[in-house]
């Protein structure tokens, strides 16, 4: 059975052909960008407005550390002033006299597996994954993928709730009140499935079956994954 995981384009997947993937690994890697200013018309003297008589460079522009991005010469001398890191030019500011650059970090946001499974394939923001078994369901529109191991709550537990049984897990009730869900938020709980809409609004990501009669049949299976996938509103139980 294939199981298809999306995710954004823009964003690098770490995963390859034929791995073998298990929650928490390191899944999609992020470049942060950060924006950047130089205070052209400062450093070189000159009056705000007058700034593009002296720019080497304009907006849209790629633009290289200790590349020359403004220059100004007059019979006895010349200034010049280098750009100080790998950029690309996103507005020039003639009333500020400035230069705003939208620039590369070396930090890197990671986003870890919340599926496991063997990756069949991946392209184009599409990773399809193969795992044992699994069955899918609609959902209501949910505001953020995620997924993980099942804890099944039923009435019985919610006295004897604790951290270990369900800390790091994703909770799939039919109903929950808000003191429950009050209680799963703060136990940890990585995410909550329900088959009607929780009276508050959970702290922790959920989604909402969109049959509420599916439930009988996903509490009668109880296989011990899931994933919420945002794009298509469905939900993978799996195994």
């Amino acid at each position: 059975m294939t199981i298809k995981i999306t995710f954004p384009q823009d964003i690098r997947c770490l995963f390859k052909n034929g791995d073998k993937i298990e929650f928490g690994q390191p899944f999609l890697e992020k470049k942060e960008k950060n924006q950047a200013e130089i205070y052209i018309a400062k450093e070189l003297g000159i009056q705000p407005k007058k700034i593009f008589r002296y720019l080497k460079k304009f907006v849209g522009d790629t633009v290289n550390k200790d590349e020359i991005i403004a220059l100004k010469k007059d019979f006895f001398s010349e200034k010049k002033i280098l750009c100080p890191f790998n950029g690309i030019i996103k507005e020039i500011d003639h009333d500020l006299g400035k230069i705003i650059f939208t620039v590369d970090e070396k930090d890197k946001k990671i986003i870890s597996a919340y599926f496991q499974g063997e990756v069949v394939k991946v392209k184009d923001g599409l990773l399809e994954l193969s795992v044992n078994k699994a069955n899918e369901y609609s959902i209501k529109k949910t505001e953020i993928g995620f997924g993980g191991q099942i804890f099944y709550l039923t009435e019985k537990d919610v006295i004897q709730l604790s951290v270990n049984m369900i800390n790091k897990k994703i909770i799939v009730a039919e109903n929950v009140s808000s003191l429950t869900q009050t209680k799963i938020e703060a136990l940890g709980s990585m995410g909550l499935v329900i088959s009607v809409q929780p009276h508050d609004q959970p702290s922790i990501p959920f989604a909402v079956l969109k049959n509420p009669s599916d439930f009988k049949k996903i509490l009668s299976e109880k296989f011990p994954y899931c994933y919420i996938d945002q794009l298509s509103s469905k939900i993978f139980f799996y195994e």
